[in-house]
């Protein structure tokens, strides 16, 4: 909103007193007072101010009132600068419509009354302010008239250029008859001639593709029915030549007074670029995620490479520096314990001395067998059914599974071809797996350890599941790093799942795990298979308890 511009006064008396009474008289108005002694210096002051009001005597030498009034108002005498003539007294009626004709609104006789005088020109004020008000609405008026009339050409050159320019058919139905026109712009966009064109929804209906269809059909007569606003959908719509074009279509229902459907009208637009080139950038979007998630897992097999590195080396040097002390301190024990008498305290104490010697050494075995095991391959490698692995390795647990009750499920697929092991290595994996397994289920009421096997593509899939209390989520991303473990002091080295991991990823295979807390977990072992002809068979189940 504009600020109001201060009002300004123009005072002309040929005598300074009258100037000085009139500003006594004005002082307390909300206006700028300009004062003038004769015409020439007021015409100078309406150069430099908009004025408000003028006062003028009427009876100055070299230039009366009348004179300067007619000058101040130039060619547009109606409606511009009020004026209030005084004059000492009126010679007669001609000369007071003279100076009306002039533009004078008002007549003042000396000696006049100030509080007239003050009240006249506060109602000029007020009507010039309304005035001002009126023309600064006139203008603002006009120029939202101006852009409203900017904006509507605008919006009609858009509307040309789309309809005309872009890839746009135009459509009206007739909601009564189902007669469907559609202007010239649908053969050159489709390519149907005129003269193949049908005016009927039916014609429309059978030229879209039949999985859009019954969507596109049902939409639309939903919208017609009740909808309100803009139908829209997205189809594909055949072209003359028998080529597909996925089309972006839109209509608005036009209703009579008592709300019934007329007339629906619309448009189609070939969105067939827009399409592909949304399906391109998927296809990059997808390439490049795919790239990412294959750099972070390259990235993460780096950090896990030199973290092994490192503790392989440190895990070498500490078990050979251990190994012959450990191998003299059990041999010690062994000797000593053959010539001490079995009944005595000393051989009890020999007794947990060899004991103790022996686990050390095993600790030693596992360092030893861990630092090595990217290069071990003394075992040579045999065509092996995963099946037969599985068997002896149960075979070896069963004492285990009757002394503790645990149940366990196992599903094989016999006909799955055979994998290319160093049979001994993946034994020793699964003996493993399966002992973590039951140590899980052991203080379990519902002992039960579950293992699968079934082809998955080109990999032989080895599942074992147990009932234990399974995983936190902290621990779960750590198991597979060395020495890393849950168990008491004492209980193992925390290097049982690394080197089954490294023998599992010697052999091309990866291994997993997932746990839920409170819900048991389960282990993954992927193996290559050998490529054979024929499908896998059903997995065979059986039970031992």
């Amino acid at each position: 909103m504009q600020t109001p511009v201060q009002q300004k006064i123009l005072i002309v008396d040929d005598k300074p007193r009258n100037l000085l009474a009139l500003q006594k008289v004005l002082v307390d108005l909300d206006a700028t007072i300009i004062e003038a002694t004769n015409g020439n210096d007021a015409l100078r002051a309406s150069l430099h101010h908009d004025f408000s009001l003028a006062i003028l005597d009427v009876q100055m030498p070299e230039m009366d009132g009348y004179e300067l009034a007619e000058l101040l108002l130039g060619d547009g005498k109606e409606g511009r600068l009020p004026i209030i003539f005084l004059t000492a007294a009126m010679k007669d009626e001609q000369d007071v419509f003279a100076g009306y004709d002039l533009g004078a609104i008002d007549y003042i006789v000396k000696p006049y009354e100030p509080r007239v005088l003050l009240s006249k020109v506060r109602t000029f004020l007020e009507l010039d302010r309304h005035r001002v008000e009126l023309r600064s609405h006139r203008d603002h008026l006009e120029q939202l008239v101006q852009e409203q009339t900017a904006a509507l050409r605008k919006s009609e050159t858009i509307h040309r250029l789309v309809v005309d320019g872009a890839s746009v058919a135009v459509w009206d139905r007739d909601l009564s008859t189902d007669v469907t026109f559609m202007n010239d712009k649908f053969t050159s966009v489709f390519g149907y001639p005129s003269g193949r064109v049908e005016n009927s929804k039916e014609w429309w209906h059978r030229h879209i593709h039949p999985e859009d269809a019954g969507r596109v059909r049902t939409s639309i007569e939903r919208h017609i029915a009740n909808g309100e606003g803009t139908w829209e959908q997205e189809y594909r719509l055949f072209r003359a030549d028998g080529s597909c074009a996925y089309v972006y279509s839109w209509g608005v229902v036009t209703r009579d007074q008592a709300g019934e459907p007329v007339h629906m009208t619309g448009g189609v637009m070939d969105i067939t670029d827009r399409k592909q080139a949304e399906d391109e950038l998927r296809g990059a979007y997808q390439e490049l995620h795919d790239a990412h998630e294959e750099l972070k897992k390259s990235q993460a097999q780096l950090v896990q490479l030199g973290k092994m590195s490192a503790v392989g080396t440190l895990a070498a040097g500490v078990a050979h520096e251990l190994n012959n002390p450990m191998m003299g301190i059990l041999n010690f024990a062994q000797y000593c314990l053959k010539h001490t008498d079995a009944e005595t305290r000393v051989h009890s104490v020999l007794e947990d001395i060899e004991r103790e010697a022996k686990r050390c050494a095993e600790i030693v075995n596992d360092l030893l067998r861990f630092t090595r095991m990217d290069r071990d391959d003394t075992d040579a490698l045999e065509d092996v059914q995963l099946s037969a692995v599985i068997d002896r390795v149960l075979r070896t647990l069963a004492f285990r599974t009757d002394r503790e009750q645990i149940t366990v499920t196992c599903s094989t697929a016999p006909s799955l071809p055979p994998v290319r092991i160093r049979a001994n290595q993946i034994q020793q994996t699964l003996l493993n797996l399966l002992s973590n397994a039951f140590e899980a289920v052991c203080s379990r009421d519902e002992r039960t350890v579950e293992v699968r096997t079934y082809g998955e593509g080109e990999m032989a899939t080895v599942c074992i599941t147990d009932s234990g209390h399974g995983i936190s989520p902290e621990n779960l991303s750590r198991i597979f790093d060395p020495f890393f473990t849950t168990r008491p002091v004492g209980k193992g080295t925390g290097l049982g799942l690394s080197i089954c991991r490294t023998i599992i990823e010697n052999h091309g295979g990866t291994i997993t795990c997932e746990s839920t807390v409170g819900h048991g977990t389960t282990f993954t072992v992927r193996l290559p298979l050998i490529p054979q002809p024929g499908e896998y068979e059903d997995a065979q189940t059986r039970t031992s308890d």
